[in-house]
């Protein structure tokens, strides 16, 4: 069971852009030469799938049983902190990480992140966070009492496809994304022609 990042995320309110604001990653588990294609499609998720979200809701994407992403959005604005899993990790403390770094954040910054127009790295503690959560089983114990996120109806989507479907095709989100190298679009294109769902992109 891994987690692999987890990251917070906005639309914001003036420019309608969508920008990372806290992250921190642990990919030890993924070859050297993966790692950047791995950060680069994890922000090009978040910055295509927050505008989307309502407020106040939660979100799983799954696919094949590779890769999930838990996704909490505030019910106040649209700021959304994700999660970035392996299969095998509980979907419940994947939320109690959510729901704890959005508290956080939320009681930290407040509204300070609208005065930044870029991607930042405001520092919240996030690897600390990961490295709470790093083990599912230690912090289990700690969270079966708290199944806040068992008891909320959580949006299922089967893959990553279905999560930004919104008339506009993937291949073009691809293509105009900043956040995507030549390589990553490459490697992506490339997954599309084996039949691959833009998943393995991960």
């Amino acid at each position: 069971m891994h987690l692999y990042s987890i990251m917070v995320a906005a639309k914001h309110p003036t420019d309608g852009n969508v920008y990372i604001y806290s992250r921190d990653y642990e990919l030890s588990s993924f070859g050297f030469f993966y790692k950047n294609t791995i950060k680069e499609s994890f922000k090009f998720l978040c910055r295509e799938s927050v505008p989307l979200l309502p407020y106040g809701t939660r979100h799983t994407v799954v696919h094949e049983d590779q890769f999930t992403v838990h996704v909490l959005v505030s019910d106040k604005q649209q700021l959304a902190v994700f999660t970035f899993c392996d299969s095998s990790y509980p979907r419940r403390i994947a939320f109690k990480a959510c729901d704890e770094v959005l508290e956080l954040f939320e009681s930290k910054v407040g509204e300070d992140w609208v005065k930044h127009t870029s991607d930042e790295n405001i520092d919240i503690g996030i690897s600390s966070f990961l490295k709470k959560y790093k083990d599912p089983k230690m912090s289990d114990a700690l969270t079966k009492a708290q199944s806040k996120a068992d008891d909320i109806k959580i949006i299922l989507h089967e893959n990553i496809r279905k999560l930004l479907e919104r008339g506009e095709n993937l291949e073009k989100l691809v293509d105009k994304s900043k956040d995507l190298s030549e390589q990553s679009k490459l490697f992506f294109k490339q997954t599309k022609k084996m039949n691959k769902s833009c998943c393995n992109i991960f």
